[in-house]
C-alpha cells in the first residue's frame, strides 16, 4: 500500500511545482510584450492595489478573497537568466532602491534606463489560476489572469493599468 501512495504523492507534488513555477507564466505572457526592452532581473511582490476593483477580472468572490490573502504573503523572486535566454535583463536592486526613495538622482537613473519592464511574482490560486502584473516603465501596464490548461498557462484576462 505504501508503495502505491509514494508515486501518487510524488506526481501530485511535481504537478503542483510545474503549475506554480513562475517561468511558465512568464513564457505565456512574454508573447504580449516587446522583448527589445529589458526586464528587471527580479520579480517584485504583487500588491492588491495592482488589481482593479471594477469586477473586470473575471475572478469569483472566493478567488478574490484567496488573492487578497496571498498578496499579504507575497514575496519577490530572483530570475535565472538561463531560463529566459531571449530576454534582456537590468539589475533590479538599484531600480528598486530608487522606487523606495524617489529623488532627483533616482529620477535621472530611471529616465536613463526606461523603457523597461517591472513584473510581479505571480500569485497562484488553488484552482489553477495565476495573476501577474506587468508594467512597462515609461508607458503602460497590464494585469494578467491566466489559467492552467492542458499542461500550460493560458491568458484568460488582460486588464489595462493606467500609468503616469
Amino acid at each position: 500500500m505504501v508503495l502505491a501512495v509514494v508515486p501518487l504523492l510524488y506526481t501530485c507534488h511535481v504537478s503542483k511545482a510545474q503549475k506554480e513555477n513562475p517561468y511558465g507564466v512568464l513564457t505565456a505572457i512574454s508573447q504580449k510584450f516587446n522583448l527589445k526592452y529589458p526586464v528587471l532581473d527580479s520579480l517584485i511582490p504583487l500588491h492588491s492595489s495592482d488589481m482593479t476593483n471594477d469586477n473586470s477580472s473575471g475572478l469569483t468572490k472566493g478567488e478574490e478573497r484567496e488573492f487578497g490573502n496571498a498578496v499579504r504573503q507575497a514575496r519577490g523572486f530572483r530570475l535565472n537568466s538561463d531560463s529566459l535566454r531571449e530576454w534582456k535583463f537590468l539589475p533590479a536592486l538599484p531600480i528598486l532602491k530608487v522606487f523606495e526613495t524617489f529623488d532627483s538622482f533616482g529620477s535621472a537613473l530611471v529616465e536613463k534606463q526606461k523603457p523597461f519592464y517591472v513584473i510581479s511574482n505571480p500569485i497562484f490560486l488553488r484552482h489553477g489560476k495565476a495573476i501577474v502584473n506587468v508594467n512597462l516603465i515609461g508607458s503602460y501596464g497590464y494585469t494578467y489572469i491566466l489559467e492552467w490548461k492542458n499542461g500550460k498557462w493560458v491568458i484568460l484576462t488582460e486588464i489595462y493599468n493606467w500609468m503616469s
